[in-house]
């Protein structure tokens, strides 16, 4: 039997990155390096790297082929791996970009400037067409403020892809009206008060409940 660190365990260690790297997508020059869990904190660290020499997109033209200037760790919140929490940490590097110059690279796993990856923030935006962002910021462990800011991202984005060039009048519900203006309540127009704190962006509040 080997002992630790031998050829068993290092057969293992490879083993554990390679499923991390199939589940995340990861493709060349991006590797997991190690993943630490931690049972008493109840959370999972992947902890990602690059290969020496590796090419990378720029994060401002989107330009391909671009080679690393120097690098930045982050950190991402991910999806819980089961009931714990996972976290990404990689070092992000800045790139020589021929239009732009020296840019931050994009990596594949999360929008520029993003706090969250990918698939965190599709979660967050398919559980908040189904109920408050408040009540998304308790299952996932994050301040609404900061979810909301996915979810006005991927609205905004949403608008600007529609084509509405078949679109030929465009009518107003009475009852919406009425309850912007304040001339209706609204228990009287059948809105749950969740509902309408949830809404708050459409610039009015429910007036039974306390926000």
């Amino acid at each position: 039997m080997d002992r630790p660190g031998g050829a068993d365990e290092r057969e293992s260690l490879w083993e554990r990155t390679r499923l991390f790297e199939q589940a995340l997508g990861l493709e060349h020059p991006w590797y997991v390096e190690k993943a630490d869990f931690d049972p008493k904190t109840r959370k999972l660290d992947l902890h990602l790297n690059f290969e020496a020499g590796g090419l990378f997109e720029c994060g401002g033209c989107g330009g391909e082929g671009c080679k690393a200037y120097d690098t930045a760790r982050r950190r991402w919140p991910h999806l819980n791996f089961f009931q714990h929490e996972a976290f990404l940490h990689a070092p992000v590097p800045r790139v020589k970009c021929p239009s732009c110059g020296i840019r931050r690279a994009q990596v594949p796993w999360a929008r520029p400037r993003s706090g969250f990856t990918l698939l965190f923030e599709a979660l967050v935006v398919t559980m908040a067409a189904q109920m408050p962002v408040r009540a998304v910021g308790r299952i996932v462990g994050e301040h609404d403020t900061r979810l909301w800011r996915i979810v006005k991202r991927h609205m905004d984005e949403a608008r600007a892809a529609a084509d509405h060039g078949g679109v030929e009048a465009v009518g107003r519900a009475t009852t919406f009206a009425r309850i912007r203006s304040g001339a209706a309540g609204p228990r009287s127009a059948n809105w749950s008060p969740c509902m309408l704190r949830s809404t708050r962006s459409f610039g009015w509040r429910c007036r039974n409940c306390v926000t």
